[in-house]
């Protein structure tokens, strides 16, 4: 069977996941690194689309509306006295801030989609993750508005190198994290394998729960195309799982036949 069969049958079908144990080791990881593909795009999608805006944004925000500025000794300097925040349609807020008052966490807990520049660093809040750096770290130590007015164009230039990198860290970051979900539920796997009473190794286990993860994978792949927030999705993501690897162990025979 090949591996879009698989995935088809997987999502609906523990009898056929269950025939999946005595497959080779490497069409395992293959399935691992499809699946992933698959998980990482509707995430990947929504990143450049607010990363794009952000950008878009950022530089109108910079040429039209923000107060002049300039970063002296790694320090943001404005004639402002409070934080200027600036919230655009879609949700999307730029901050500029010399005063100290907003922190790092204002940014990541208090504001959705975000391009920050605070006193010391620059932060990033996109799809709920956060990522700030310090002026010096982006030897940034010393500039006027019109460098950062460059510098936004610079990064406009090698816009399509960097979602290619994200798109890397994103897939690497889904691979492990299939991988550790993956033995998790293998080794919850022994525990229903001697309640059931099974002759199968942990190998098989393994190669069971990969396919296992299917259901739940598609069903938040859909969620995040579609950004809807799901509560206790960790609950049901677990629940899911173990009850699709339990399912397609119950179809095993008592008596494995290697």
């Amino acid at each position: 069977m090949n591996i879009f069969k698989q995935f088809i049958k997987s999502i609906y079908s523990p009898k056929d996941i269950s025939t999946f144990r005595n497959q080779g080791m490497g069409k395992t990881f293959l399935y691992i690194f499809f699946i992933s593909v698959l998980s990482v795009l509707p995430i990947f999608i929504n990143f450049v689309q607010n990363f794009n805006h952000i950008y878009d944004e950022a530089v109108r925000i910079i040429n039209e509306e923000v107060p002049d500025f300039s970063i002296q000794d790694g320090k943001l300097h404005t004639d402002k006295n409070e934080p200027v925040i600036i919230e655009e349609s879609g949700n999307s807020t730029f901050i500029i801030d010399s005063t100290g008052q907003t922190t790092v966490d204002d940014v990541e807990t208090k504001y959705n989609d975000t391009l920050a520049f605070l006193q010391y660093d620059v932060v990033i809040n996109l799809n709920n993750q956060t990522q700030s750096m310090s002026y010096q770290q982006l030897g940034m130590e010393e500039m006027s508005r019109t460098e950062m007015q460059q510098f936004l164009d610079s990064v406009g230039s090698v816009k399509s190198i960097i979602h290619a990198i994200t798109f890397v860290l994103f897939y690497l970051i889904q691979v492990a994290g299939h991988i550790i979900s993956i033995t998790i539920l293998a080794l919850i796997g022994l525990i229903l394998k001697n309640a059931l009473k099974l002759n199968i190794n942990y190998g098989h286990l393994w190669k069971l729960s990969t396919y296992a993860i299917t259901l739940p994978t598609v069903f938040f792949m859909i969620m995040h195309f579609f950004r809807a927030i799901v509560p206790f999705a960790s609950l049901i993501n677990w629940t899911v799982m173990i009850i699709m690897l339990h399912l397609a162990m119950r179809e095993i025979p008592k008596v494995n036949i290697e």
